[in-house]
């Protein structure tokens, strides 16, 4: 629980922080995705933030939250984009 505070608090401090870094890749398909729904109700956070098995978790949580704001969920595609994605582009 602890470690999910930690993550949401350093994801909500980028929204704060200015201008975000440029994602990698931000001309494709995934990255596009990437940046539309996790940027649709803040920053997207960039992928080197996390390792992947913290993405995937945080993915999950993000997608509860979506729920509890009556935020369409994720397709299965637009999942698979994301994570494949966060894949190749997390730490």
């Amino acid at each position: 629980m602890r470690k999910i505070i930690v993550v949401l608090m350093l994801l909500g401090f980028s929204a704060c922080s200015g201008k975000p870094t440029p994602i990698p890749e931000a001309d494709t398909a995934d990255a596009k995705v990437f940046a539309s729904r996790c940027g649709s109700c803040h920053v997207a956070p960039h992928p080197k933030r996390l390792d992947f098995a913290s993405w995937r978790h945080m993915l999950g949580v993000m997608e509860s939250q979506m729920q509890h704001n009556n935020v369409k969920p994720l397709s299965e595609d637009e999942q698979k984009s994301i994570l494949s994605y966060l894949e190749r582009h997390s730490r």
